[in-house]
């Protein structure tokens, strides 16, 4: 198909290529230029000619194409519910996987279909996504918002592409270290404000929870002015996290958290059973959801399936999710070999728990345990309906 572009630009190649692919995925054959079909292809040239960029008009017209072939799914609104998350008035969990890197390789026109669908096809529902650091001796990557004018178009671009992905995203503000020497990312304090205002204002808040900042506790974070940086209003946002098992409230200078919070259990003993227990121990106190975003990293400190399992499975019923993390997470690649048996294993474990009894009354069921597990939790509705989770060694 050449019409409407004779010379075949860069973005309509790209356009047609994702458009063949979701016919594919449908079942049905690609159409050709006339009729209906005529008209679907010309609309993002039409819009391009409005003013907007190539890759807004190719990700809007793409999601249409979705919905109209009923592939794409439509995200409805996150919300919050006591301690824990709703989507359409119904129990959620977050599921999420730490996919660092993600927004990076996207500014660079890199094609993350992938990934996206790998991680919606192991179970994962949530993506934790930085937005700007400089981390290459980390194993991270380099996302720099003043290096890229078009930031703002393809961080909106992005996030509508997870969206229909079926994928909601945790966008996380400012990330802790910079390179060796704490490089500075941001020139002074307008730039750090400037960029949380623009998470504010690009990111569509049913489908983006906001974090303020990864470890905020660390050395490296000092210089972010905290009394400057205000609550979103209309998203779901959180303060941030602190280092691994420590309370997010206790970073300087928050006095309490807002809509969520966040725990890490990154290198902590028996860390599987902390994963739901710790993080539901900050809920009760505040009176919010809190998931635990950041945790053992697979599979180079853990390789064990039964981990991942017991510990989301934990995390679903005790507290609102829990997060993946991986070392190609970091980087944004496709999970291979045991790095993938563990994410799949994450997401059945989280997946596995009727979602009703998030709101029954906790017990440490002692009595229950053995040797071999490290600890049996259970919640019970007022019915007298219990559900028991065990966390194995």
């Amino acid at each position: 198909m050449a019409y409407p572009y004779p010379d075949e630009p860069t973005w309509w190649k790209e356009y047609k290529r994702q458009a063949a692919a979701l016919y594919a995925r449908a079942g049905e054959p690609f159409p050709d230029v006339d009729g209906d079909a005529l008209v679907h292809f010309a609309r993002p040239g039409y819009d391009i000619g409005a003013g907007m960029s190539p890759g807004a008009a190719s990700v809007k017209h793409l999601a249409e194409l979705g919905r109209m072939l009923g592939l794409a799914p439509a995200l409805a609104p996150l919300g919050i519910e006591g301690q824990f998350f709703t989507v359409g008035g119904q129990p959620w969990t977050m599921i999420e996987c730490s996919d660092f890197n993600l927004l990076n390789r996207y500014v660079r026109g890199e094609d993350i279909q992938p990934i996206l669908q790998q991680r919606r096809d192991c179970g994962f529902n949530t993506l934790r996504v930085w937005t700007a650091y400089d981390l290459e001796d980390a194993g991270i990557g380099r996302l720099i918002p003043s290096e890229h004018p078009d930031y703002d178009t393809r961080l909106l671009e992005f996030l509508r592409l997870c969206a229909q992905w079926g994928l909601y995203v945790e966008l996380t503000a400012f990330t802790g270290r910079m390179h060796s020497g704490y490089t500075t990312i941001f020139q002074d304090d307008d730039a750090r404000l400037a960029h949380w205002a623009r998470l504010r204002d690009v990111a569509p808040p049913e489908t983006t929870l906001l974090e303020l900042v990864n470890e905020g506790d660390h050395e490296a974070n000092y210089q972010i002015p905290w009394s400057r940086l205000t609550r979103p209003e209309h998203h779901i946002a959180s303060r941030g996290s602190a280092r691994a098992d420590l309370w997010p409230p206790q970073v300087p200078p928050f006095a309490s958290p807002w809509g969520f919070s966040s725990y890490h259990t990154n290198d902590l003993p028996e860390w599987p059973r902390k994963v739901g227990h710790n993080a539901m121990e900050i809920a009760d106190r505040y009176g919010i959801p809190v998931t635990a975003n950041e945790n053992q990293r697979f599979p180079d400190k853990d390789s064990t399936p039964t981990h991942a399992y017991d510990a989301a499975r934990a995390a679903a019923l005790l507290c609102a999710g829990s997060c993946y993390h991986s070392a190609r997470g970091k980087s944004s690649q496709l999970w291979t070999g045991v790095e993938l048996d563990c994410a799949v294993a994450w997401a059945l474990g989280a997946r596995s728990v009727p979602l009703e009894f998030q709101r029954g009354a906790y017990r440490h069921r002692t009595e229950l345990e053995r040797p071999d597990l490290l600890r049996v939790y259970s919640r019970t509705l007022p019915d007298g309906r219990e559900y028991i989770v065990e966390v194995r060694r």
